[in-house]
């Protein structure tokens, strides 16, 4: 879910260094937790502006990356590897969300989501749990990601033949709504938020996100 929250987030308002180490610190992308950290010190050191990922990355990383076996060129080229993966999803994901109606919407965050390796990272992190005797934890892992994967099936078959405006929050997704108009649909926006709000609160209560 904060996968989700992060790359709209990111992509809607102004891409910026910061925003993109949000995402990769969700930790479920295809990234490695080492590598981050190293993008994280490469970004600090040539300050990186959100423009900048979307150029190759060739400067030095001598000094500031410390990884014993491995050379520099070596770490250098996995880095942009990754940064040609970030930059490619996000800057796709941006243009498809531009003019997309509610269920292009929906198809661009989850084509993000598998282009960042997501689905894998979550069977990854549930055989981890299931493996160091925490399957409550595992359980509860693939819950989450399972209803959000309901949510998206369920926003795209509702979305699909909608040929109106259509509007949403990006920290809140599935709050969506649609209008013939521009005047009418801010309020539809806003009894939307109110249906999210209360529709959010029953769902974690009854999945025990929430306690009474």
């Amino acid at each position: 879910m904060r996968l989700v929250l992060s790359m709209l987030e990111a992509t809607v308002g102004n891409l910026t260094t910061e925003s993109i180490l949000t995402i990769l610190k969700t930790g479920m992308t295809s990234i490695p937790d080492d590598d981050i950290f190293a993008l994280e010190n490469y970004a600090f050191v040539w300050n990186l502006k959100g423009s900048d990922w979307n150029k190759p990355f060739t400067r030095s990383i001598d000094g500031f990356i410390d990884r014993s076996g491995e050379d520099g060129a070596e770490i250098l080229e996995k880095l942009e590897a990754h940064r040609k993966l970030i930059s490619e999803t996000l800057f796709k994901l941006r243009d498809n969300l531009k003019n997309a109606d509610g269920a292009e919407m929906t198809s661009a965050v989850f084509k993000a989501l598998e282009d960042f390796g997501a689905f894998e990272k979550v069977k990854q992190l549930s055989l981890y749990f299931e493996q160091n005797d925490e399957s409550i934890l595992a359980e509860e892992e693939l819950r989450v990601w399972d209803m959000l994967m309901q949510l998206f099936d369920t926003l795209y078959e509702t979305l699909k033949e909608n040929e109106k405006y259509t509007g949403f929050y990006p920290s809140l997704p599935g709050c969506i709504a649609s209008a013939e108009g521009k005047n009418q649909l801010k309020e539809e926006m806003r009894t939307a938020l109110k249906k999210w709000i209360r529709s959010a609160f029953y769902m974690w209560r009854e999945n025990n996100i929430l306690e009474e």
